[in-house]
């Protein structure tokens, strides 16, 4: 079986930046446009009404990004694709063996799926020599809610171990703002659009722990059906299929709902009770061995929640949590706790918000920028979303794994 390291990574954001203030006069704006002579009920009413002050401790969210009305998710993923491209390989494409995309918002419901209008905007070619012979891409659209990279990420690690592959490209892209009412504050006030791009490339099976990059140990996932429409877009599917009385801006049907109370606590045990732990244990790994953690960035309550009831479980270890609005980081660990270990836990919810399948992607890559990873560091990627889904990736960022594998 092959190794599989990173061989590139990239994103891509908007230039809209949307901060709390503009997100209220949009939703005051939003509800300027209801006639007069409808009658909203009180909770309608309240679903207009927020400010920088209700949102922040809520969300943790201080800015997003938005796209533009002519750009669209294959857009920034494209520019993501080809920024992890030449992060990779520096200038000139080169053609990948395949590109799996990873999204809840691809430009067209059903067909064509993402990866077609990203393979003709990043110029990947479909025939080559003067012959003109067609080339395969193997390409797919994975959608799992904001779990959805995690999964994509999967398939792409196994193409590569089954020696189906050389390299190829995974990309989590999302344009929220077109999936998500603007008439409700919530989930608007948190979701913004992005992009990020991984690329994955093969090493020989007696090189995996010798390599110049990053090698994945393990991924990991699962879902429970249980609470499949505690996050749901209810019209639009076979099951409700979209009628005009549905898009009626009180109803939006056609957009999504969360119970965001509900997902928030079960969220909270879930990464701290079972996914973490079941994902380090599979890899036989230990959390003292881990330096960098990377959450998806679905709400700062539920990430300090989750560190919270780790560290509470884990007395040994302390996590320092880092963000561009709080560089200088601040520590979450159990009370009274002497710690002998401390991981960084880097968030990106504070200037992007929860960009769904393009969370861990854009985390990762600044976590990088920032200088935050290091080679021989071993790095944990975990994500949760609707369904319920979530996914785990654990990375050994270059060099030689000191680590000894527990038993």
């Amino acid at each position: 079986m092959y190794g599989v390291k990173i061989a590139g990574i990239g994103i891509a954001l908007p230039d809209w930046v949307v901060d709390n203030n503009e997100i209220a006069e949009l939703l005051k704006a939003q509800r300027a446009k209801i006639p007069s002579d409808v009658i909203l009920t009180k909770k309608q009413e309240e679903e207009f009404i927020t400010s920088d002050e209700w949102i922040r401790p809520r969300t943790g969210v201080i800015t997003r990004r938005f796209a533009k009305p002519n750009e669209t998710t294959s857009d920034f993923a494209a520019i993501a694709g080809h920024a992890a491209w030449t992060d990779a390989y520096g200038d000139g494409l080169g053609i990948p063996d395949f590109l799996l995309t990873a999204t809840v918002s691809p430009d067209n419901f059903t067909t064509p799926p993402l990866p077609a209008p990203v393979q003709r905007k990043m110029g990947i070619p479909t025939r080559i020599g003067k012959q003109q012979k067609l080339i395969g891409l193997i390409s797919g659209e994975i959608t799992l809610a904001c779990n959805s990279f995690v999964s994509a990420l999967t398939f792409g690690v196994a193409l590569i171990q089954s020696g189906m592959c050389q390299r190829g490209l995974v990309i989590g892209a999302d344009c929220m703002t077109r999936v998500n009412s603007w008439n409700r504050r919530s989930p608007f006030i948190i979701l913004g659009d992005g992009a990020g791009a991984i690329v994955l490339e093969a090493t020989e099976p007696e090189k995996t722990w010798f390599a110049d990059n990053s090698i994945f140990m393990g991924v990991d996932g699962g879902k429970d059906g249980e609470f499949e429409k505690l996050i749901i877009n209810p019209a639009g599917g076979a099951a409700m299929p979209i009628q005009p009385e549905h898009l009626n801006p009180l109803v939006d049907l056609h957009m999504m709902f969360m119970k965001g109370d509900e997902v928030l606590k079960i969220m909270i045990k879930l990464f701290a009770d079972e996914v973490i732990p079941a994902a380090l244990a599979k890899a036989r790994k230990t959390l003292q061995q881990i330096y960098v953690l990377i959450l998806h960035q679905a709400n700062l309550r539920i990430i300090k929640g989750g560190l919270e009831r780790l560290a509470a479980k884990n007395p040994g270890i302390a996590f320092l949590v880092i963000s561009q609005d709080m560089p200088q980081g601040y520590i979450i660990q159990a009370k009274n706790a002497k710690p002998k270990h401390t991981i960084t836990v880097y968030n990106s919810i504070d200037h992007v918000g929860n960009t769904t399948s393009a969370s861990l992607l854009i985390g990762l890559w600044e976590a990088r920028e920032m200088g935050l990873v290091q080679p021989g560091m071993l790095v944990d990627l975990d994500a949760f979303g609707g369904g319920i889904s979530w996914g785990n990736v654990l990375i050994h960022w270059g060099g030689i794994d000191q680590a000894p594998l527990t038993k």
